[in-house]
């Protein structure tokens, strides 16, 4: 994040309540400022950021907006409320300071936000993200008045959220036989030059009946509606049979079909609401074939809720980072810890504090024990929360188990699929001294690299 100076105020900018992972590090400040901000004619506290007025997001609760923290992806969502509509007028605290007067400090933060699913510049203030408001002109009309030195946002009644491009908003966290287009490159299909979106190659070989080729996995975390766009082969490349194309939404069917060689690209649009995992493959039953098939155009439209975090942990006392409070006394090889600055991407986002368990099922053996990890809790603590899952971009070609044992007994094991998400946990370890984590599997000559992070103490 750039360093941040004072200058004079043309834009605005908002805040979301959250809480930076990073080490304490202030890069700006907050100024006040003699310009007050606006929303359907009712005042909204505003300050000075960098030159540029700004307000506060949890503020926006209260004038016709949503707003949504998730921890698990470090993301603050913003979504119009049509419902709201009768909005009280709110002074800023530091209107009746001199102009320029140092309010309050602006953070090193990781954590980003959406204004219904679109990414927006954002910083952290006292615990609260900041984003401009002029990003807000997209709900209405926006207009600043220097006479009366006023910024002013007129909700739009019949707002809906506009579409963004797939590949803006969220990168695949796993993919195989993938090659990504932008707005400046693209490919050809039905003789047209197709841009924002993908290709997945796929091969079935001979010495197999059955193989699962190209695919690609995206994180949504709910919110969003719909997915649309155009698929099909990519010109140039022969296809002598059909190939199977399906997506799936957290493992269910969305769409699926078999096109034929020659066939012209079709366009889709898909419900996807609530869905967080997001795979698109393309298979083929009958040996010996190639493909290359494209998915273009491939937007988004935001309005979800978002899915929130099943774990509340203000009410479990007093909070400690694992790795901070703690080292392990044995473990196997390849065990790698992370801090606060240093992170593991994780279902598409950065994940910190936490370690990585990297395991290897040889050949060898039909069972082998691989990553491990061992820590003495010495007794002080009562619950243990964070979050496990597979290290993004490594193709993991099974199912793996994974367990946490406290004194040799299991408090929590689970098998994770190739694709999965990660997933929270919360576990009870009063009067355990002995904690356990492995990382395990069955079949030989497979190998994962397994992450815990945000892991988290309570006493």
């Amino acid at each position: 994040m750039k360093k941040l100076t004072i200058f004079t105020l043309t834009v605005v900018m908002l805040f979301a309540a959250a809480v930076p992972c990073f080490a304490v590090q202030i890069i700006g400040q907050v100024l006040s400022t003699d310009i007050r901000a606006y929303i359907n004619g009712a005042e909204i506290p505003a300050y000075n950021i960098d030159g540029k007025l700004a307000v506060v997001v949890s503020d926006l609760n209260n004038y016709g907006f949503k707003t949504q923290y998730n921890n698990t992806l470090r993301k603050s969502s913003v979504t119009r409320n049509p419902s709201a509509t009768n909005f009280t007028s709110v002074t800023s605290n530091a209107s009746g300071l001199p102009i320029g007067t140092r309010v309050m400090d602006v953070y090193r933060s990781d954590i980003t936000v959406e204004l219904d699913g679109r990414p927006v510049e954002a910083f952290n203030v006292d615990n609260r993200m900041a984003i401009y408001f002029a990003e807000l002109k997209g709900y209405g009309t926006y207009s600043y008045d220097n006479n009366k030195r006023t910024s002013n946002l007129t909700l739009d009644k019949n707002y809906t959220p506009k579409p963004v491009y797939l590949l803006d908003v969220v990168k695949p966290y796993l993919s195989k036989k993938y090659n990504e287009y932008g707005t400046r490159e693209y490919f050809m299909m039905g003789g047209t030059q197709r841009y924002n979106g993908f290709v997945l190659d796929g091969y079935s070989p001979s010495i197999a009946a059955s193989v699962e080729t190209g695919f690609a996995y995206f994180n949504l975390n709910g919110q969003y509606t719909k997915l649309s766009g155009v698929m099909g082969y990519v010109d140039g490349k022969v296809h002598n049979d059909g190939w199977d194309v399906t997506i799936y939404g957290d493992d269910r069917i969305l769409s699926t079909q078999r096109i034929d060689p020659g066939s012209l690209p079709k366009a889709f649009s898909l419900d996807v609401s609530g869905v967080a995992k997001l795979e698109f493959r393309v298979n083929r039953d009958k040996s010996g074939l190639t493909c290359a098939f494209g998915f273009a155009d491939l937007t988004l439209t935001g309005g979800g809720s978002g899915i929130q975090s099943k774990i509340h942990t203000s009410q479990l006392g007093k909070a400690i980072i694992f790795v901070d409070a703690l080292q392990s006394y044995n473990a196997s090889r390849k065990y790698n810890v992370f801090g606060t600055r240093d992170y593991v991407m994780m279902g598409g986002a950065q994940r910190y504090n936490g370690f990585v368990l990297d395991s290897y099922s040889p050949s060898i053996a039909a069972s082998v024990e691989t990553g491990f990890a061992y820590f003495n809790l010495n007794r002080q603590y009562k619950k243990f929360s964070g979050l496990m899952g597979f290290v993004d971009d490594k193709v993991h070609s099974d199912s793996w188990d994974v367990t946490i044992y406290g004194d040799d007994r299991i408090l929590l094991t689970q098998r994770f699929e190739q694709g999965d998400l990660p997933e929270e946990f919360l576990i009870d370890v009063s009067g355990v001294s002995k904690l356990e984590f492995r990382v395990n599997r069955e079949k030989s000559g497979l190998t994962c690299s397994f992450s815990f992070a945000e892991l988290m103490l309570y006493q």
